[in-house]
């Protein structure tokens, strides 16, 4: 209880955070797919996260738009996968006292796993799941799939103590049960068979051959769960070589499987960087920022350790083998061989953090038995001085945390900081742009769409943002031409809709335009705008609809 207090004392920040990035476009502009997702097969399975969907409904069902609900959501998510975390670190840990693998006193025992669920679950890199909120995907599936270690270790505890095997049996369909929502959340969490393996052989049963003999029932049960990316279309978006929401795909542009590889060397790199100095975050890393050497440098030495730990600790039987094992598993899905749209994205960290901050924890364990081993009394200032540096990195944490909370509060910031280190990252231009143009700094936003549009001319959002600027400026005809354009590419945009029916009344075509606004109500129920337009157009139009809309003529057309 005092974990679940504290996770959520500290990111209580978060809820004065607006939507960003994502959001916008997942929530905001699909808000029709969220109003009632159970509705339709088709919005339920949505960005293939059936669960993720289901909980963006209940929010929009609670509050709307507003978002301080769905970062309520979010913070209690992630405070509960602290409580999980905490409760898999200390049933493995007992796991390993019931086989004698550790020499550790209870309280001890207690003691690591509080402060390793602890600094994980109050790092800043979290902000990138917790905070983030159609990321939600990351931190429920991380959930669900501590909440399947600790049904794991139990029903192994269970099947020990004769005659409980009906009761091993109900933990063994609850870790079923897990493994379906954390899929279900998100596709990448069908590595959660594979980590559950790993525990069992390195931490549960001793043994990979000791593990299958025990449990390959409960194991091959788990590992069926995989076939839940069948119908979420997993599958058919990797045979269809899609990218980025669509599913991990064979080909992305600009790039081949080896080459993805060695910058996702790069952005395990980037990832460690993180770890230690969070300032390195950003709401959206490009392809440049992974050209620095020293992301090469310590992803290749990470990748390397991480490969040689595992196998000598696979070899020689060591129970902490588990540890670079569940770092390499919980990141692989999502920086693999297969390409993805984006390179590297700090959300990817939720799990695989675990396994860094249970490495430095275990090692400080291990410092304070060999210090044991000398007396009460140099065992007690090890205690002293572990407990200290535990306190500072809660607050250094807890502090940075708060931070990185109030710059999602103003998305502005968020982009303004990814600019700045990277001043023709096309995708920052724009989406500054787009919050310019909401606070009326038309002006500022027209500089970073030229920047933008020298880049890259081609972005179907770079060309919405100028037609919404020359619709401003009275261009009807202008911006209905840029607005045709991109049509094809944003047809389930309400924005777009709303401005071509802007455009179309502005161009004495009032029957059109309400057609417009209607579709752009549909897409954007919530935004009671488009529905009063289309109303006042259509009372212009005629109230039986008889009247004609004058034929177009120039660029409009």
């Amino acid at each position: 209880m005092v974990l679940w207090v504290v996770a959520v004392v500290t990111w209580r920040s978060a809820l004065e955070a607006d939507f960003v990035f994502d959001d916008v476009v997942r929530i905001v502009g699909e808000e029709r797919l969220i109003v009632a997702p159970w509705d339709s097969w088709d919005a339920l399975v949505c960005g293939q996260r059936p669960l993720v969907q289901l909980t963006l409904g209940l929010n929009h069902s609670l509050g709307g738009l507003d978002p301080r609900g769905y970062h309520a959501f979010n913070v209690l998510v992630h405070a509960t996968a602290a409580v999980a975390a905490f409760a898999a670190v200390l049933c493995c840990i007992r796991r390993l006292q019931a086989r004698r693998a550790i020499e550790l006193p209870e309280s001890a025992a207690f003691s690591c796993a509080f402060s390793i669920a602890l600094l994980w679950s109050l790092h800043p890199l979290q902000t990138a799941a917790a905070t983030y909120v159609i990321q939600r995907a990351e931190s429920m599936a991380g959930l669900f799939t501590l909440a399947a270690v600790v049904g794991l270790c139990c029903a192994a505890r269970a099947v020990r103590a004769q005659p409980r095997r009906a009761r091993a049996a109900a933990w063994g369909v609850a870790t079923f049960v897990c493994c379906v929502l954390a899929i279900a959340a998100k596709p990448t969490a069908a590595a959660a068979p594979a980590i559950l393996l790993a525990i069992d052989a390195f931490v549960v049963a001793g043994s990979l051959r000791a593990a299958l003999r025990e449990r390959w029932p409960l194991h091959v049960a788990l590992w069926s769960t995989t076939l839940a990316l069948v119908p979420l279309g997993v599958v058919r978006g990797v045979l269809a070589g899609g990218a980025g929401n669509a599913g991990a795909g064979l080909r992305v542009a600009g790039t081949t499987p080896l080459h993805y590889a060695s910058m996702q060397v790069r952005a395990v790199g980037l990832y460690m960087g993180e770890v230690a100095c969070p300032w390195l975050m950003s709401i959206d890393h490009g392809p440049e920022e992974l050209s620095a050497p020293w992301t090469a440098a310590v992803g290749g030495t990470t990748v390397v350790a991480v490969v040689l730990l595992s196998a000598f600790a696979f070899v020689r039987g060591r129970w902490w083998g588990v540890i670079p094992v569940f770092f390499a598993l919980a990141l692989a899905p999502a920086s693999s061989f297969v390409p993805l749209a984006d390179v590297a994205a700090d959300h990817r960290m939720y799990l695989p953090l675990l396994a860094v901050v249970a490495a430095a924890v275990a090692a400080c364990a291990a410092a304070w038995n060999r210090a044991r081993r000398h007396g009460d009394a140099a065992a007690r200032r090890a205690r002293l001085a572990m407990t200290a540096i535990l306190l500072v990195l809660v607050a250094c944490e807890s502090f940075a945390t708060s931070v990185r909370n109030r710059a999602y509060a103003d998305p502005l910031v968020l982009w303004d900081e990814v600019i700045e280190r990277r001043p023709s990252h096309v995708r920052a231009r724009v989406n500054r742009a787009a919050i310019l143009m909401q606070r009326g700094r038309d002006e500022e936003a027209q500089r970073d769409l030229d920047v933008a549009g020298e880049l890259r001319p081609q972005d179907p959002l770079l060309r919405l943002d100028w037609a919404v600027l020359e619709l401003r400026r009275g261009h009807a005809d202008a911006a209905l031409e840029l607005l045709t354009l991109v049509e094809p590419a944003l047809r389930n945009s309400a924005t777009l809709h709303g401005a071509i029916g802007e455009s179309l009344r502005l161009l004495g075509r009032p029957c059109a335009a309400a057609a417009s606004f209607r579709r752009a109500a549909d897409l954007a129920p919530g935004q009671p705008r488009w529905r009063v337009l289309e109303e006042s157009s259509r009372s212009d139009c005629g109230a039986d609809g008889a009247a004609q809309d004058p034929p177009a003529e120039g660029p409009g057309r």
